[in-house]
């Protein structure tokens, strides 16, 4: 890759870290607590971002809108035990404490923002909710809809209703790849939700190599990762140890929270150019070429 690719970003914030930062100084702390937290002690979700420093990549310097697929998750039983959100007094119902009030008027900008443009909800459920439902009845909707167990009984017969790609997010075991595989699934997706539900959990990148490795599930299913990437080097890591495909979330969050809404565009192309500046580093034109540059311990 000979010809130099940048995307205009804001060179005030060229990493996710600065982006995290400002967001930090832009919205209320139980929003950012929200964001920010991982379940109890937040150890899984350190893993997530730390472990992917052990994976190393080599330099050759002498070679020059519909829906088609369905994704099931089934990282989510029951909601996490988060201790940032409670010590910010986040719950669901959601409702506002004095605390929480304070917090709101320490970002005068996301309150006015807020006052302008309503409560933020959830876009994506919207349309299964019904109109006018108050905060109450948002709980138990919540609760109603994202709590109990997903086993292979309920996804089999998603599967029989559902006849384009099935994808799984949340798999972490090999019993998780050979239910896919029993299943039906065409692709999954190597996640443990963020660190957002059990602390004793492996990081996403480390079950990624794992299962990655094994040319069975690889002749079976798209084998994508969720979890932990902060960079566009991590990406390249990724896709060198076998993601076909990669999901973030936290990065886009703070990019929101600290540019509003240019911070989508902002992160998207800051990756982009972390991505292109690795592959011509290591002289590549694609990013299935990564697994050549992995250096092996």
């Amino acid at each position: 890759m000979s010809k130099k690719i940048t995307f205009p970003y804001h060179p005030q914030y060229p990493s996710v870290a600065d982006l995290r930062k400002k967001a930090k100084s832009r919205i209320p702390k139980f929003a950012f607590d929200y964001l920010e937290g991982g379940c109890n002690e937040g150890l899984n979700l350190a893993r997530n971002e730390n472990d992917f420093d052990n994976i190393y990549l080599k330099p050759n310097y002498l070679k020059a809108v519909e829906c088609p697929v369905l994704v099931v998750l089934v990282d989510v039983p029951a909601f996490g035990l988060r201790y940032k959100e409670i010590k910010s007094g986040l719950s669901i119902p959601p409702k506002m404490s004095i605390n929480n009030i304070l917090q709101a008027f320490a970002r005068p900008l996301w309150g006015i923002k807020t006052l302008q443009h309503g409560i933020p909800s959830f876009a994506t459920l919207k349309p299964y909710m019904e109109k006018g439902m108050d905060m109450s009845q948002l709980g138990q909707f919540m609760n109603k809809t994202f709590t109990g167990k997903v086993d292979i009984e309920k996804v089999s017969a998603i599967r029989d209703l559902w006849k384009g790609p099935l994808v799984l997010k949340g798999i972490a075991t090999d019993e998780d790849m050979q239910a896919a595989i029993q299943i039906g699934a065409d692709g999954v997706i190597v996640s443990n939700h963020g660190g957002r539900q059990i602390d004793a959990g492996e990081s996403s990148i480390n079950s990624l190599i794992k299962l990655a490795n094994n040319p069975l599930y690889k002749s079976k299913l798209k084998i994508m990762l969720d979890g932990g990437i902060r960079s566009g080097v991590d990406l390249a890591r990724a896709h060198a140890v076998g993601s076909e495909f990669n999901f973030m979330g936290r990065p886009f969050m703070y990019g929101v929270g600290a540019l509003g809404n240019e911070g989508g565009d902002h992160t998207i192309n800051m990756f982009k150019t972390h991505l292109y500046q690795i592959m011509q580093q290591l002289t590549i034109e694609k990013v299935t070429q990564f697994p050549d540059r992995l250096l092996k311990p």
